[in-house]
């Protein structure tokens, strides 16, 4: 299991490590910023892991080319 700390989140199923890979949360499916609840969806997250670190597993590349994992 990998490990990483949050350095910022891109929106409530997406975030980056300070490595600088995006991962994307598998199984999770949370409104895109700029339609409803996306940032309420975000700022969610935000408070669960921003600054944190984090362990996940890599599943796979997703379609936008963010690591899909699960955490």
């Amino acid at each position: 299991m990998a490990k990483g700390k949050v350095s910022k989140i891109i929106d409530g199923d997406t975030f980056k490590i300070q490595d600088g890979k995006s991962i994307r949360l598998s199984k999770v499916r949370a409104p895109e910023l700029g339609t409803k609840g996306g940032a309420k969806a975000r700022n969610e997250l935000s408070s669960l892991i921003e600054g944190k670190t984090v362990s996940y597993d890599e599943k796979r590349e997703s379609y936008n080319s963010s690591l899909l994992a699960s955490c």
